[in-house]
């Protein structure tokens, strides 16, 4: 469920560390705070827990929208569908780094256009939860992470919503894509039959 982080200052919405009820979705005030752990739970938004130095307190369960990297924010209305487009596949998640130093622009749900400097990506393992959809390939989906350029929130979407730009190695101007979704499993074991050998290496005796 819970997935460790790597080191990340930000900021945090004072009125969503007073519960639901009081939460601001437009301007508030920030809190110092340092991301922990992101916090997976099939069919929901995910949550993450962070670290409030001048509290000497940590705080779970805080969402992607109340989480920034500065500490004055716009007046702007920020929701969960402005920084994400899916909620978790699966209770069981992992985290990996791609070893790029990257760019991004993605067109969030709402078609606004939101860039930044890749942090991290979430994706997800084993889900037995009927309805599941962490191995239908073409539906499978990573969470990329970025902070937003423009207003500071924390985001992030799948591959196919996002353009990567590489300033060492990306072509100026990009081709557009001619990729299709990845469908079908795949085995190496459907025609190969090893069971029957009895020398270490497979090798027929002779």
């Amino acid at each position: 469920m819970n997935v460790s982080l790597p080191y990340t200052e930000c900021y945090v919405k004072r009125s969503f560390l007073m519960g639901p009820r009081s939460f601001n979705w437009g301007k508030d005030e920030m809190i110092p705070a340092v991301l922990l752990s992101f916090k997976a739970i099939q069919g929901e938004a995910p949550l993450f827990e962070v670290y409030l130095p001048e509290y000497q307190a940590c705080y779970d369960k805080v969402l992607q929208c109340a989480i920034f990297d500065r500490k004055i924010i716009g007046a702007t209305r920020i929701d969960l569908d402005d920084v994400a487009y899916w909620d978790c596949l699966s209770d069981d998640a992992e985290l990996h780094v791609k070893p790029l130093r990257m760019h991004m622009k993605m067109k969030n749900p709402n078609g606004v256009m939101m860039t930044g400097d890749y942090l991290w990506t979430i994706d997800w393992r084993r889900c037995n939860v009927p309805g599941s959809q962490w191995n239908v390939w073409n539906e499978h989906k990573q969470k990329n992470f970025f902070f937003d350029e423009k207003t500071g929130v924390l985001c992030c979407g799948p591959n196919n919503r996002i353009h990567w730009f590489d300033k060492s190695l990306s072509h100026q101007p990009p081709k557009a894509p001619f990729f299709k979704v990845f469908e079908k499993t795949w085995s190496h074991e459907n025609e190969l039959a090893l069971g029957k050998a009895t020398k270490w290496n497979y090798d027929e005796d002779t």
